[in-house]
């Protein structure tokens, strides 16, 4: 037995170190021009990998004494090891015999990116045990993740042909604003990348999108099945959880919402383009590309004036505009609204307490018990009206300020149809129908307080957020009737929630000024509203700018890039990532009045 296990504890550490030149490999073939043999070279280093790895499967599950225990536990590897026997089976079984010759390895290509997944879950495990502070950690993850998206953008392949190669610091910026799911860019996209260049961007953004968190999370999960408990917590709070034990539905739920709604995002898509100029780009990827781009509220396009062609067109609009919305709300609101549907458990136990009450029901189970009627919670509601309220008054005021600017030559109804969409994207998605550059002094300024709003808790956006803004604004009302509590929808809202919207909003504040004076401190030429914006446009991770993003030197594209990053995870959590908590007080000093006017 003690054989046994040291050879499979020799093969586990093969495969560990295998891996490692395996994805290096994988990486130098997707983005370095090779001669046959040297593709063939890595190829088979590959498959010496995966050929490894079957055998330490099939010896571990022919040596375990309980296989079924085996099998409950390593389910993953075992299905990996089946769709790669299968898949190369197949192939091997169509070499030369039509389109399909040589897609088997694929599959092998597929098992080495799980394996640089579950790499993520031993690292994540391995943090957890250590004192580490949540936001630490995941600026972290999203710094690792920008290195890495930017050495990858620098391969040759990454880039279109004939095109200018990008410096480090244009690599770096493009992979911050993706990771960070901003938006802003000093190179066109578009063009100046591959489709290559082009799907790795897209894989950062929705790894922004969906957090690195959740994805660390998930593959924690799939791996072992479970989380500790330390681990559970850590992870909780990186994410925004007040519960750690709702983490794993939490996670399941976000992953699968957010690959339906692209989905159906890129179906409805691809129906309105329809016979539309796309500047060269498929119709299907560019499809794909702006939906992932909107629900992950990037404001990444392929077109370097954004969505100008598009600007009358109600059903392109439209669907970018309910993309940026789902994505905006926060997939805590989308479990709450979806737990009203008729059939959900809670309102089964709702009717089934009402008919109870009225006729006789012989059927009676615990699980159908409660007088309490399904409900949305206050933060569902504060959020909900925030936002409906602020896009509401965004798109009058832009529709005011610039019916006879921008918006002069388009008719009515497109004038309320680009208000209408200024007034959602401003928020966090960084669309923009008409240039930016013109606009007046109101709508700049109506455009910034909305950046500086963003989007909702738990969602794909940055800012300060709706609820923050809700908080804020009830406790002025509090303040004006001088009460005492903070109350919404007949409920009191908790003191250190308050205490935390405070600090939120003071620490946004506190960085917009460091970025902005950094700014104009190194970048003579940017005017004052124009870092203002940038500022503000970096830290809510929205992507707008009044035309200067280009212009900014290698100075000024660090500091937004570090903007970018940390108006991610927020500047509260950067604060709390340096500064020490302190412990909660269980004394009171005594009153004294103090003069203010």
């Amino acid at each position: 037995m003690e054989r046994r296990t040291a050879w499979l504890a020799f093969f586990r550490a093969a495969i560990g170190v295998l891996t490692v030149f395996a994805v290096a490999g994988l990486v130098v073939e997707f983005g370095v021009p090779l001669e046959p043999w040297a593709r063939g070279l890595i190829r088979g280093g590959q498959l010496v990998l995966v050929g490894l790895f079957a055998l330490h499967a099939a010896l571990a599950l022919a040596w375990a004494r309980d296989r079924r225990a085996h099998l409950r536990r390593s389910w993953l590897e075992v299905a990996l090891l089946v769709l790669i026997l299968v898949d190369i089976g197949i192939g091997l079984a169509l070499t030369r015999r039509g389109p399909l010759a040589g897609a088997w390895f694929v599959g092998v290509q597929v098992y080495l990116l799980a394996r640089l997944v579950l790499s993520v879950a031993h690292v994540q495990e391995a943090l957890s045990r250590r004192a580490l502070r949540p936001a630490l950690w995941l600026f972290s993850l999203y710094v690792g993740a920008a290195f890495a998206g930017a050495c990858l953008l620098l391969l040759p392949l990454a880039r279109a042909a004939d095109t200018t190669p990008f410096s480090f610091t244009d690599a770096f910026f493009t992979a911050a604003s993706a990771v960070s799911v901003t938006g802003l860019s000093v190179r066109d996209v578009g063009s100046e990348l591959s489709f290559r260049g082009q799907v790795l961007l897209l894989a950062l953004i929705q790894l922004g999108g969906l957090g690195l968190v959740i994805l660390a999370c998930a593959a924690g999960f799939a791996e072992r099945g479970r989380l500790s408990l330390k681990e559970s917590r850590l992870l909780a709070e990186a994410v925004g959880l007040t519960d750690p034990g709702r983490l794993r539905r939490f996670l399941g739920f976000a992953i699968v919402f957010t690959l339906a709604v692209e989905a159906v995002g890129a179906a409805a898509l691809w129906l309105a383009v329809d016979g539309r100029d796309l500047e060269g780009h498929d119709r299907a990827w560019w499809s794909v590309f702006h939906a992932v781009s909107a629900f992950c509220n990037a404001g990444f396009m392929l077109s370097p004036a954004s969505l100008a062609a598009f600007s009358g067109d109600v059903a392109v609009l439209a669907t970018f505009g309910v993309l940026i919305v789902l994505g905006g709300l926060g997939f805590a609101v989308h479990m709450d609204l979806l737990a009203l549907r008729p059939l959900s458990v809670a309102t089964l136990r709702w009717l089934r307490w009402r008919l109870s009450e009225s006729a006789f029901w012989p059927w009676r189970h615990a699980v159908f018990q409660g007088a309490a009627p399904p409900r949305l919670s206050l933060s569902t509601k504060l959020v909900l009206a925030t936002s409906a309220v602020l896009i509401a008054i965004g798109t009058l005021a832009f529709l005011l300020a610039e019916r006879r600017g921008v918006l002069a030559g388009a008719s009515a109804g497109e004038q309320w149809l680009c208000a209408l969409f200024a007034s959602v994207s401003a928020r966090t998605a960084g669309f923009q129908t008409v240039d930016l550059a013109p606009l007046t002094g109101p709508a700049i300024l109506a455009t910034i307080l909305l950046m500086a709003v963003g989007a909702s808790p738990l969602s794909t956006g940055g800012g300060v957020k709706t609820s923050t803004l809700a908080v804020a604004a009830l406790t002025l009302r509090a303040m004006t009737r001088d009460r005492t509590e903070v109350e919404a929808f007949g409920r009191s809202i908790p003191r250190q929630v308050v205490n935390a919207c405070v600090a939120i909003t003071a620490l946004y504040g506190l960085a917009v000024l460091a970025v902005t004076t950094a700014l104009l401190a190194t970048q003579d030429a940017l005017a004052f509203e124009e870092a203002v914006f940038e500022s503000v446009s970096a830290l809510s991770t929205v992507g707008l700018s009044l035309d200067a993003t280009a212009r900014l030197d290698d100075a000024g594209r660090w500091i937004v890039a570090g903007a970018m990053l940390i108006g991610r995870i927020g500047p509260l959590a950067c604060l709390w990532t340096f500064v020490s908590r302190g412990r909660a007080l269980r004394y009171r000093y005594p009153e004294e009045n103090v003069i203010v006017s």
